[in-house]
């Protein structure tokens, strides 16, 4: 009887430790999964970070060749600032509805039709605006969904503006 006690208990321990080691290795692998999906969420918000310093660096900068030009025509402003933003933003980014999804390519004439450009000069100062201002209806977003899993995502906000403001 002893022998039949001692070999069901040792059965017992072995069958516990299997049942124990599978499940650390099950939870090894979630945790992998888990650290994979994170590593993919850290780029996707790198890529966004990136579009959207590039969208501003690209903005302010047309803006501000602007000034010395002395192009206070705000259709050719707006023209050249949309033209490059549009071919940066090619095949990086889509236009969007309000539920995030996709409605079509960016292009210059899009770009035009859902923002603004202000140009003005004084005596003592130079004003100079773009807003994205979106359709009278605010359904147009320019952005992208970044991710898979933990998703993130891109956008031109509607009312998003750069200013600049210099004294002569």
């Amino acid at each position: 009887m002893k022998g039949f006690f001692g070999f069901a208990s040792a059965l017992a321990m072995v069958t516990l430790l299997f049942f124990l080691g599978a499940a650390i290795i099950q939870s090894e692998s979630e945790v992998k999964s888990a650290q994979n999906e994170l590593i993919k969420a850290e780029q996707a918000n790198k890529e966004r970070t990136l579009l959207e310093n590039n969208c501003d660096k690209i903005i302010y900068a047309k803006l501000n060749e602007q000034i010395p030009r002395n192009n206070f025509n705000v259709a050719s402003a707006q023209n050249e600032i949309n033209t490059t933003l549009a071919n940066y933003l090619q095949g990086k980014a889509k236009t969007m509805n309000i539920f995030y999804e996709e409605t079509g390519e960016i292009t210059t004439t899009t770009l035009n039709q859902n923002s603004a450009v202000v140009l003005l000069q004084t005596e003592e100062a130079i004003y100079a605006e773009y807003a994205f201002t979106s359709t009278p209806l605010m359904n147009t977003r320019i952005g992208k969904k970044l991710g898979e899993k933990i998703i993130s995502y891109f956008e031109i906000p509607i009312g998003y503006t750069t200013k600049i403001f210099q004294l002569r």
